[in-house]
């Protein structure tokens, strides 16, 4: 009964989450952020870490979930934040991974001619070296 109460409790479900994917047990790490989601679907540290995991998957699967949770990332950040360029960078990431590279490719110069400063000078230099690892493959 004890255990039961502490596997409900949002911040040790977190915790056990966060330990997993430290660990390396991506897969069991995802099953605990998207029960959480379940019951904090707004929650953006919810949606980054489980973008991040996926990513970091191999399967065009895992690079489709990643993109999906980096464009929930977007809706639930405000618009131009670090968040915000984190996750649209991820996206691209995602599309280039995926093979799309061509569409990845036109959101970084569609994001460049709408928002010329990409996030700051990190931000921009991430952008300019994905686009051009897309440009290359």
């Amino acid at each position: 009964r004890h255990l039961e109460r502490w596997h409900d409790d949002q911040d040790v479900v977190k915790c056990e989450a966060v330990s997993l994917a430290r660990l390396g047990n991506r897969a069991a790490a995802l099953q605990r952020f998207e029960h959480l989601t379940q019951q904090s679907p707004n929650d953006p540290d919810l949606q980054q870490r489980i973008a991040v995991l996926y990513q970091r998957g191999t399967t065009s699967a895992d690079q489709e979930n990643a993109v999906t949770a980096w464009r929930r990332l977007v809706r639930l950040s405000a618009d131009e934040s670090p968040e915000w360029y984190q996750a649209k960078l991820g996206i691209a990431r995602g599309l280039v991974r995926m093979g799309q590279r061509q569409r990845a490719i036109e959101m970084i110069d569609l994001l460049k001619i709408l928002h010329p400063n990409m996030g700051g000078p990190e931000s921009r230099k991430a952008f300019a070296e994905l686009r051009q690892e897309a440009a290359e493959r």
